[in-house]
């Protein structure tokens, strides 16, 4: 909307597709992202090395690609029917490549890394329960002993 502002062009329907197939660019190029994190992750990269060389090596292919787009979308900049969808694509193209190449990064990993502590905590937790509950359960069991020991006893 800011790029039709810009450029005193009208929102049209043409637009509207234009955002549609932006939403589309936006959504495949995280999923390629976030998909070659998880790879480098897999084979044995820390999670913070994966999401740097994920952004580097995934920034070339996601430029060209929105180079490619936003100067095809120049040519129809003076159609009067599909310049909204030009603008649309010019400029969104623009905004969502930035977008993809440093929120994206920085979002996945924030959610990872704060998935990842929690998961840290809940283990610590659970191994304090374990060692609480074999603790106990170890009193309990002695206590039986010497409850049946006594009786034998007596």
């Amino acid at each position: 909307m800011p790029g039709h502002a810009l450029l005193g062009a009208q929102f049209t329907a043409t637009s509207m597709i234009g955002m549609i197939a932006l939403a589309g660019i936006i959504v495949r190029n995280s999923i390629l992202l976030v998909d070659f994190v998880n790879v480098e992750v897999a084979q044995g990269r820390s999670l913070a090395d994966a999401v740097i060389r994920a952004a580097w090596v995934r920034a070339r292919p996601i430029a060209l690609t929105a180079v490619a787009a936003m100067i095809g979308a120049f040519f129809i900049l003076d159609d009067p029917i599909f310049n909204g969808l030009a603008v649309s694509l010019i400029f969104g193209i623009l905004v969502s490549t930035v977008l993809t190449l440093v929120l994206i990064p920085i979002l996945y990993f924030s959610y990872r890394n704060r998935k990842q502590r929690r998961l840290r905590r809940k283990g610590r937790v659970m191994a304090k329960v374990v060692v609480l509950g074999a603790g106990l359960g170890g009193v309990a069991c002695a206590y039986e002993m010497k409850k049946k020991l006594g009786k034998g006893t007596r």
